[in-house]
């Protein structure tokens, strides 16, 4: 487990005056929009071993700030982002992070690696996740579920069910999956795009 996520840290301020920049005490949240399903759904609080309920069934998140098992010096510490989908299921441990501030150049350096190297799972798996929220189930708006689609299968899952909605035969299959399902239409060029890469699915012709 290393750097291999990026995560939001939003510090909100819990009173006013005393110490810190704008004169008033604050409270960092992590914000993580972009994990997709088993991600966070909600802010959690930088407060190590706290648990927190998700809205969709029952997943419940953690934080904690510990030593991971690569580190020689067991003094350091790194921020610990942990789910389990239910009580009788174990603890996994997602990514971690630290309250380091990136730039925009850190970025470009660590992106080459995720989206290039072999062994990454972004150049081995093709992978698109949308939250399903209630409002599409009848309700006034808050996250129920996922819609994932993962190498060739779409599935969709509300509360503790999955569901297998389509099994992609082509790539022209998943061109039409990507635009009924997320909303997602892609140009000539971009369709071409994943030709002779790992994640295309053989066996079929442009045109």
């Amino acid at each position: 487990m290393g750097w291999g996520h990026m995560v939001n840290l939003v510090a909100l301020p819990v009173s006013e005056g005393g110490e810190g920049e704008g004169g008033g005490e604050t409270r960092k949240y992590l914000v993580d929009v972009g994990f997709g399903a088993n991600g966070p759904v909600v802010p959690i609080p930088l407060v190590s071993g706290v648990e927190i309920p998700s809205p969709i069934g029952t997943t419940r998140f953690k934080l904690e700030y510990k030593a991971l098992e690569q580190h020689t010096d067991r003094s350091q510490r790194m921020w610990v982002y942990s789910y389990r989908e239910s009580d009788e299921k174990e603890w996994l441990d997602a990514y971690a992070f630290t309250e380091l501030e990136f730039f925009a150049e850190d970025y470009e350096v660590m992106s080459l690696a995720t989206s290039t190297l072999r062994q990454s799972f972004f150049v081995q798996s093709l992978f698109c996740v949308r939250m399903v929220l209630d409002t599409e189930q009848g309700g006034k708006g808050g996250p129920v579920g996922w819609l994932v689609l993962h190498g060739d299968k779409v599935t969709r899952r509300i509360g503790a069910t999955t569901e297998v909605l389509e099994e992609l035969k082509t790539e022209g299959q998943r061109v039409v999956a990507l635009q009924r399902w997320f909303g997602i239409q892609l140009s000539e060029a971009e369709k071409c795009g994943i030709v002779d890469l790992p994640t295309e699915i053989r066996g079929w012709k442009l045109g």
